[in-house]
């Protein structure tokens, strides 16, 4: 599982779930949607809404933070966490790998899988859940890197990586199947940052403005209707990019002084949009299959090899 800032993917080799991330404490009272929504709750007295019902019916004012460093493990973190399991219909002893950023993955793993070891008891609606947990905690761009790895049957010597995420983007490398640990790390830019851009361009030329979620979209189709009439914005996002994207080419430029002598994936929800830019620094940079499912696909594979 995959609780990233933007999105929360999950998978159990059968199916995938696909949240928004987006969670907030409940209100006390009241009935959401003539009861359709499914809060979660752990604690007496204390509910929390997430994804659409986050949206429909909380304050935006009181959603979690999912672009600080606190977010793994946190309250919302640990809602949209119980939303997927209860999703998915687990229960009893399960193995979860889940991941942290790779720019604080020394600091937070050990402390996030001691808070997931051991009983959990939650309810998801009116569903009491009760999972023992065996969790795992890795680098979310190591998540993607080895879903691509799992795949090629002759691995090369030097593989490295780059995970664009919604708020963050992560960076490893490996030599002969070890991580180099000064050629790992990550910074706080994402797509995000490519649709605030986005929304002041459109606001700038065609004075159109819509919610955050449309300009996600938009970063995907390409395309936006404006008053009934389609326009391509695919070169405006081409220069955006190229533009938003440097201090990431900076970082990379720095951390990977031997660029030229690796294999490099560019994988995760921003790769279409990161990849061109980053084949300005990186020529022979190449697409990762799995898309935004890359992280919770390679967790995956992670989990079932590790049980082997």
């Amino acid at each position: 599982m995959d609780v990233g800032s933007g999105l929360t993917k999950a998978t159990d080799g059968d199916r995938r779930e696909l949240l928004a991330s987006v969670a907030v404490r409940a209100r006390s009272d009241g009935r959401y949607g003539g009861d359709q929504a499914k809060p979660i709750s752990w604690r007496d007295g204390e509910r929390w809404l997430v994804a659409e019902d986050a949206i429909a019916f909380g304050e935006p004012q009181a959603y979690s933070n999912t672009c600080s460093k606190e977010w793994a493990g946190s309250d919302g973190w640990r809602a949209l966490l119980y939303a997927i399991l209860g999703r998915l219909g687990v229960s009893g002893r399960t193995t979860l790998v889940t991941g942290v950023p790779m720019a604080w993955y020394h600091e937070l793993a050990e402390p996030l899988r001691k808070a997931l070891v051991g009983h959990h008891r939650f309810h998801h609606g009116a569903t009491l859940v009760e999972v023992e947990l065996k969790p795992q905690v890795v680098p979310q761009s190591v998540g993607a890197l080895y879903y691509h790895t799992g795949k090629l049957g002759d691995l090369p010597a030097k593989l490295a990586n780059v995970d664009c995420g919604t708020y963050t983007s992560g960076f490893s490398a490996i030599y002969r199947d070890r991580p180099i640990i000064n050629a790992c790390g990550g910074i706080a830019l994402g797509t995000s940052v490519i649709a605030a851009g986005l929304a002041e361009y459109l606001k700038r030329e065609y004075h159109y403005q819509t919610d955050l979620w449309t300009y996600h979209e938009l970063l995907q189709s390409g395309t936006v209707e404006v008053r009934g009439r389609k326009v391509s914005i695919k070169p405006a996002l081409r220069d955006l990019t190229l533009l938003l994207v440097r201090p990431l080419l900076e970082t990379l430029e720095r951390s990977w002084p031997n660029r030229d002598e690796m294999v490099v994936y560019v994988g995760g929800g921003g790769a279409d949009l990161f990849l061109p830019a980053i084949r300005h620094l990186i020529p022979h940079a190449q697409k990762m299959d799995g898309g935004i499912w890359s992280v919770a696909e390679g967790m995956y594979l992670l989990a079932t090899v590790r049980q082997e």
